[in-house]
């Protein structure tokens, strides 16, 4: 009898329970993370184009404050870290 309790008090990991719609939880967590994101980002596209079309007074040019080099090894390392998450999943799901 304690051995059908045990078994009875595991937790089943692989089952992923939907929510009221019938959407499972990890999409829905994964459209709710997209929507954030898309909004985060449209906030930040609107206001850059906000403030270059309509600059405050006293701006410095953007040359004199950017520099190519320091945003192109930005970029690089961006995209290199996402590249490495991707290999990592992929290489977790596999051996999953």
């Amino acid at each position: 009898m304690s051995s059908h309790a045990a078994v009875a008090d595991t937790i089943d990991h692989h089952h992923d329970p939907t929510t009221s719609t019938g959407i499972q939880n990890k999409k829905l967590l994964m459209w709710a993370f997209l929507a954030s994101d898309c909004m985060f980002f449209g906030c930040l596209i609107s206001t850059h184009l906000i403030y270059r079309l309509h600059p405050p007074p006293g701006t410095p040019a953007a040359k004199d404050v950017f520099s190519i080099e320091l945003t192109s090894f930005s970029t690089f390392i961006l995209l290199m870290s996402s590249l490495l998450m991707v290999l990592a999943d992929d290489c977790a799901h596999r051996r999953h």
